[in-house]
């Protein structure tokens, strides 16, 4: 007796399944006894006679995530190791060299009273430790080696290679960003402290950190680059201009504005574009604010989606990776260059002044003179099973995902930024 045979038309096999009941069971028993054991799948089949129990859970080994998480600022920036980058830079605000023309004659020297630069130092810059920490109990551990079938809830291989990871750089791009650091509170207007520096503060300016007047405290804008918020900080947004970034704010604070926003951006450029060394810049806005400026241009050439290509590698966004290379962008022509626009939603959108959302911020990244430092990469550790468990004195593994990275902006003038545009 052979029950559901390959190749069995629909038809006959509706009318045999839903036939077989009890007596169908009972007969396939007296044959069982004679010709051995049945297969499991075909006991299934004589257990059921109906459609609603025949068909039972089976569950995907991934758990599917619903929530929220990206990285996309984090791979746009160059990478640099803090053997190269190393932990401190001089700068100077002028050169102090005598520059003067000699007339004719001869009675003009060539030499008069010399000065040397006078060079200023950020020391110690220390990175912050992101971490995305996980544990898993024995028993759970036990439980998640049954069958795949009938296995509901997590596992551990799913939690450390998934959604780990995910939520690892997700973070990061949430602190780089500036996005809801706080409760309604983005960007500049908190300070980073034990987190990675955000891109908001270090485009930014006395005008708008260093006054309380678009964020909550004359402090919120300063920098502190110790790891931890609690020394002396780098940067005293509030004592000096030094430290100015190419900023337009609305006219207005704590109301968001209807700019002409690429004709602001050609402004913001005009100046930024001079202090910088290469003019290797990328553009960063919400996805907000590029729709509206698909809505201010039209069928304008300004914005084209296929202007420019632009390659990813391990360090961060290539520019000028030739025309056979990379993949086409959206980009933005301004002032005489052709920057790449990308978009995020881990980006400002409010704060303690500005408490109507606004479409975003537009910022012009100069990647010469802002760079992600890395002290120790992502690195994964694990306590694994057996012996490890005596040392934490819990049955149970635990596991740390963590990197040390900190956001240096080694130039601040080559940036620009056109903040709190209006829906």
């Amino acid at each position: 007796m052979v029950l559901f045979p390959d190749g069995q038309k629909f038809d006959d096999f509706l009318k045999q399944y839903y036939a077989v009941g009890l007596k169908g069971y009972l007969n396939y028993m007296a044959v069982a006894e004679e010709t051995g054991g049945m297969e499991w799948e075909d006991y299934k089949k004589i257990l059921t006679h109906d459609e609603t129990n025949f068909y039972y859970n089976n569950y995907m080994a991934e758990v599917q995530y619903f929530g929220y998480m990206q990285s996309r600022i984090f791979p746009l920036l160059d990478k640099k190791p803090i053997q190269q980058a190393l932990d401190s830079f001089k700068y100077t605000t002028a050169h102090g060299l005598l520059r003067e023309g000699i007339g004719p004659g001869g009675a003009t020297a060539l030499f008069g009273a010399q000065t040397e630069p006078t060079v200023a130092v950020i020391d110690k810059i220390i990175s912050p430790i992101h971490k995305v920490t996980i544990s898993r109990d024995i028993h759970s551990m036990i439980h998640e080696r049954i069958d795949m079938a009938r296995r509901g809830g997590t596992n551990w291989d799913w939690i450390k290679n998934d959604l780990t990871p995910k939520a690892f750089w997700d973070y990061y791009d949430m602190w780089l960003g500036g996005y809801e650091i706080a409760a309604n509170v983005h960007g500049a207007d908190t300070p980073a402290l034990t987190h990675i520096e955000c891109i908001d503060r270090m485009i930014s300016s006395k005008a708008e950190s260093g006054v309380a007047t678009h964020v909550s405290a004359v402090t919120d804008g300063d920098i502190w680059w110790d790891g931890s918020g609690a020394g002396v900080m780098a940067i005293d947004r509030s004592s000096a201009t030094t430290w100015d970034a190419q900023i337009k704010l609305p006219t207005t604070p704590g109301t968001n504005e209807n700019y002409q926003i690429l004709e602001e951006v050609d402004d913001l450029m005009a100046v930024a574009k001079k202090y910088s060394d290469n003019e290797r810049y990328i553009a960063l806005t919400t996805t907000a604010v590029a729709n509206l400026i698909k809505d201010e241009m039209g069928t304008s050439q300004r914005y084209d989606g296929s202007d420019v290509k632009v390659a990813f590698g391990i360090n961060g966004i290539q520019t000028y990776p030739g025309i056979t290379a990379g993949r086409d962008v959206q980009a933005i022509e301004t002032c005489g260059i052709k920057v790449p626009l990308f978009t995020s939603d881990m980006l400002p959108t409010l704060n303690s002044v500005y408490t109507t959302a606004a479409a975003g911020s537009l910022y012009l990244i100069d990647l010469d003179a802002m760079f992600i430092r890395v002290d120790i990469p992502a690195t994964y550790l694990e306590t694994g099973f057996g012996v490890e468990m005596l040392h934490q004195d819990y049955a149970r593994s635990r596991a740390m995902l963590f990197g040390l990275s900190q956001l240096v902006c080694t130039k601040f003038a080559p940036h620009a930024a056109l903040k709190w545009i209006a829906v």
